[in-house]
């Protein structure tokens, strides 16, 4: 049975390691925000999403359009003016 011995480079390899894989997952973390019809989503089957220059998030739905600007709601239906498609 081979023993391996622990010095102190290795040790420093380990925990250097250790916390450069750790510092590389949490800097392309990803957040994922769930909107529903709580929030203000017109309906929660959401056929497409996109986003604008303005950084307003477009969701379209079975009920309407829905522009989220981080802080509020617009919804746009047909008693807006939206179009529908029969």
């Amino acid at each position: 049975m081979k023993v391996i011995q622990l010095t102190m480079k290795n040790v420093f390899f380990s925990v250097f390691s250790c916390i450069l894989i750790c510092t590389s997952f949490l800097l392309h973390a990803q957040v994922f925000t769930n909107y529903s019809t709580i929030n203000g989503l017109p309906d929660n089957y959401v056929n497409g999403v996109a986003v604008d220059a303005n950084n307003n998030k477009w969701f379209g739905t079975q009920a309407g359009v829905g522009k989220f600007d981080n802080t509020n709601w617009t919804i746009y239906t047909t008693a807006q003016g939206l179009l529908t498609i029969t």
